[in-house]
């Protein structure tokens, strides 16, 4: 009775701590699309803001030399190609770094796998001496095995003879 009443309470708990993480949960995600609504703002603010920048530079650029505005088109066509080439270089140093990391993951696995081997060599070298000693092992004992053959042969031939001459004393 005790130990049922203890089961459905421990139910009871976990449920009731089961819901309460649900909440959080949605407390969290609300949270979350909230900060990210906020950044995106954040972010067309700023974008806003650069190209409103951009077009009063153009404008009172206009006003100050109203018979040079054709050369603010080249202005911005240099700043344009300046900042093409700037973008070129970023991808070219994210290359560079990329290929940096993938010879260096190259590497460490190269490394890995010749530890791997070296130690797959290690083991096998370890294996054929175990084996070595143990065919060394198996040899002296079929040598003494041979060696004990003998000497029982020996005896028993030493024996017949004793006998054969016992026999012909008598």
């Amino acid at each position: 009775r005790e130990q049922a009443a203890i089961k459905i309470q421990s139910l009871f708990r976990g449920y009731y701590q089961q819901k309460e993480h649900k909440q959080y949960i949605i407390q969290i995600k609300e949270a979350t699309s909230i900060i990210w609504r906020s950044y995106l703002c954040c972010v067309r603010r700023d974008c806003l803001k650069l190209w409103l920048n951009k077009q009063i530079e153009k404008t009172r650029y206009k006003k100050e030399y109203p018979t040079h505005y054709s050369n603010y088109n080249h202005i911005e066509h240099l700043e344009n190609e300046r900042l093409a080439k700037l973008e070129a270089e970023r991808v070219r140093l994210e290359n560079e770094q990329r290929v940096r990391i993938e010879r260096i993951k190259e590497r460490e696995r190269q490394r890995l796998e010749q530890e791997k081997h070296r130690k797959l060599e290690m083991e096998r070298k370890r294996i054929e001496e175990i084996e070595k000693l143990r065919e060394e092992a198996r040899h002296r004992q079929e040598e003494e095995e041979r060696l004990a053959q003998e000497r029982e042969r020996e005896r028993e031939r030493v024996r017949q003879q004793q006998r054969e001459r016992e026999e012909m004393k008598r």
